[in-house]
């Protein structure tokens, strides 16, 4: 779950060069991601999924937080629903 969290941050910034793995030599990505409270390297993904690097607590705690919000959303269909009747007519 928090390896989804990570890939789907925003892409704060991008760069001219990759990162490599100071672990296995693979390509990380040349891009920094950020939810707008935390910003991560994009190769940080490989290393939670591929090299069990744990990351600090506050920001699990942050991510798990925001997941839990966003599963209890409701979608309100109101807003779609005016667009396509003001089409019509």
């Amino acid at each position: 779950m928090i390896a989804d969290y990570l890939r789907c941050g925003f892409i704060y910034r991008a760069f001219g060069g990759l990162s490599t793995c100071r672990l296995c030599d693979c390509q990380n990505g040349a891009l920094e991601r950020s939810d707008g409270v935390w910003y991560w390297p994009d190769g940080l993904v490989h290393y939670v999924t591929e090299h069990h690097v744990r990351l600090p607590p506050e920001f699990v705690d942050h991510a798990l937080e925001y997941l839990d919000r966003l599963g209890d959303a409701e979608a309100d269909l109101d807003w779609w629903r005016s667009q396509g009747s003001s089409r019509d007519g």
